[in-house]
């Protein structure tokens, strides 16, 4: 009897195996994960986000005037930088790394779809938590730049994004503790790149 690969969906199927040799390998075949076409013992296509997380000058001047120094900023439970009240008049990018800014890569496996919840935290403990979705589908093929803005209600206890200046998804957040108590306060603006890179502004 002759060992081999005798999966038909194996890359390497060998149709005259007898047997099971273990030897079948495997390749994700969507053009946009980022191991497309590399053989694997087992099926699965991973994909990965690039985040920028970064204050703009109104935001920054916003945070001093409240006397709040620094933001932390975890993605889940991990901590992943320290914004200062370092004010960007531009949109920093994901390379070469800005180093007043906070990058992070999120990964992730079989799924085109997947979401991550980060949260603010100041110099007073008070926090703010946000899930954000990240759709590896590339609805825009031209590459264009989404422009999105998550808006803060604290009446209603919710955030709420614009894409391109129309109404999206609204969901709950915590309460924003120690924070200036505005009706609605823009603390977050995030611009969704079509090649899988999601940049936030605080």
């Amino acid at each position: 009897q002759t060992g081999g690969c005798i999966d038909p969906y194996a890359a390497n199927y060998e149709s005259f195996a007898d047997f099971d040799d273990g030897s079948c390998l495997y390749a994700c075949e969507d053009p946009y994960a980022t191991n497309y076409s590399i053989l694997q013992p087992t099926y699965f296509c991973q994909y990965e986000a690039d985040v920028v997380f970064y204050e703009d000058v109104a935001a920054a001047l916003y945070f001093n005037g409240l006397g709040i120094d620094y933001l932390d900023i975890y993605v889940g439970n991990d901590y992943v930088g320290t914004l200062t009240n370092t004010g960007f008049t531009y949109v920093p990018a994901c390379f070469p790394i800005d180093p007043d800014a906070v990058h992070f890569t999120l990964l992730w496996e079989d799924a085109l779809v997947s979401s991550f919840t980060w949260t603010v935290r100041d110099d007073n403990n008070a926090t703010a938590s946000v899930s954000t979705t990240l759709n590896t589908s590339r609805n825009n093929e031209d590459f264009n730049w989404t422009h999105v803005v998550a808006v803060v209600d604290r009446s209603a206890q919710t955030i709420q994004l614009f894409m391109n200046g129309r109404p999206s998804n609204t969901t709950s957040i915590s309460s924003l503790g120690g924070f200036e108590n505005p009706t609605q306060s823009a603390i977050a603006t995030a611009l969704l790149a079509a090649d899988h890179i999601i940049e936030l502004t605080l």
